[in-house]
């Protein structure tokens, strides 16, 4: 993922990425008078969507455990048949790689004789078991034993077609949703939450709505339409048609940025459409993911991260000058937020538990003694929850999110 090229940390790391990956680093505490004696252990399993991402950071983290796994698009398929259906179509020839995507894909790295080699959507081999007369399962089979992404082109387009990838566990698609395997197997208290609005640092560029300063009804009925035919219908369990598509669009277009007013201008359009996009991939799943574990009957912990620095938020950027072939580095003050409020973004949390005010590009400057009590607090939270399974502090208690009260945790000073 490019922007981790440029992380401060991360970028260094990307340059030695290797398949030879798979390991487990653990450092304990030793008793020397006690040699039985155990410890509570924290667990880190670094974030990326399973396309990007590294346990080694780069940034002094005192977790005790960290785990290394592989991330990109040899390691999908999913519990979701939409994405067998795309793979079928793609192996099968029957869907093709548009060429503004051909465009992005290919690049300046491979010539023409290099792809004319390959098989129809970039492929070395294609696979000769995909029939038109296969069951779902007789299709997934068919994958498993057949399935060849050698190519690297092939599976730069499947990353592109799919979107974010999807895990398997030993070797195994994972055969349902994730709630459904909550509600089945769960027996260890959980403490989950979202930022409050996650995708709050997408800039309108991400949208294309950077070059006007106020839009539309169509133009913004329009954006929405391309949240919902990507983002939520990649959620859905079946392939939807295009009257389903627009008429959830619709519906979504009402709840989010229909407004009495009847004014569409782009930074209000802009933060709809970040809260519309946080609710589908981030806040309805946490929702669901807490609905099964109280069902369950398993302790659940939920929050809300709402806290915010009062210190402006640097974007470190790295461009090489004209000159000479060292990077120099440009740190800037990000300017996402300067037209409205400044809420908690995907990752801000980050900052307040593995380092003074670094995540992922993002730099507080200064680091304040308020971001320091924040951080105190995150962690101590934390850490009470790896220790005693409630992540309570002295003055604070936190309630559990039950059937009969459906409570979350804003954590903010203070929190509440």
């Amino acid at each position: 993922m490019d922007f981790h090229r440029h992380d401060r940390f991360a970028a260094q790391n990307m340059e030695r990425e290797s398949e030879d990956c798979l390991y487990l680093n653990v450092f304990s505490p030793y008793d020397h008078e006690d040699e039985s004696k155990v410890f509570p252990i924290l667990v880190w399993i670094h974030g990326g969507s399973f396309l990007a991402g590294s346990a080694d950071t780069g940034i002094d983290m005192e977790v005790d455990i960290r785990i290394h796994y592989h991330c990109n698009v040899q390691f999908i398929l999913c519990g979701r048949y939409i994405y067998i259906y795309i793979y079928i179509h793609v192996h099968r020839c029957e869907k093709t790689i548009s060429e503004e995507d051909a465009a992005e894909i290919v690049g300046d790295e491979y010539n023409k004789e290099d792809i004319k080699d390959k098989h129809c959507n970039y492929q070395d081999h294609k696979i000769t078991c995909l029939t038109a007369d296969l069951t779902p399962y007789q299709q997934i089979e068919c994958l498993r034993l057949e399935l060849n992404l050698t190519s690297p082109l092939l599976r730069k387009a499947l990353a592109i077609e799919l979107g974010v990838s999807k895990m398997v566990v030993d070797h195994d698609l994972v055969p349902t949703s994730g709630a459904e395997l909550v509600r089945v197997h769960a027996r260890i208290p959980i403490m989950t939450g979202v930022a409050r609005k996650e995708w709050a640092h997408k800039k309108p560029q991400f949208y294309n709505l950077h070059r006007k300063a106020s839009l539309t009804a169509e133009e913004s009925a329009e954006s929405v339409f391309r949240i919902i035919e990507g983002s939520f219908h990649d959620t859905t369990i079946e392939k939807l048609s295009n009257a389903t598509l627009h008429l959830v669009a619709n519906a979504s277009f009402v709840r989010y940025i229909d407004d009495p007013s009847n004014t569409f201008e782009t930074s209000r359009v802009v933060s709809a459409l970040q809260k519309m996009e946080a609710d589908i991939e981030f806040v309805s799943p946490c929702q669901k993911e807490i609905d099964a574990y109280v069902q369950k009957g398993i302790q659940v912990y939920a929050y809300s991260f709402d806290y915010v620095p009062e210190s402006p938020i640097y974007e470190e950027k790295k461009t090489f000058g004209l000159f000479g072939k060292e990077p120099v580095t440009v740190m800037r003050k990000d300017k996402t937020f300067e037209d409205r409020k400044l809420e908690a973004f995907h990752g801000l949390d980050h900052a307040f538990i593995f380092s003074r005010g670094y995540s992922s590009n993002f730099d507080i400057r200064p680091y304040t003694k308020r971001d320091e009590t924040m951080s105190k607090i995150l962690t101590n939270m934390i850490t009470n929850f790896a220790k005693k399974g409630d992540p309570s502090i002295p003055r604070f208690t936190w309630p559990q999110f039950t059937v009969n009260a459906s409570e979350h945790v804003s954590i903010n000073i203070p929190p509440k």
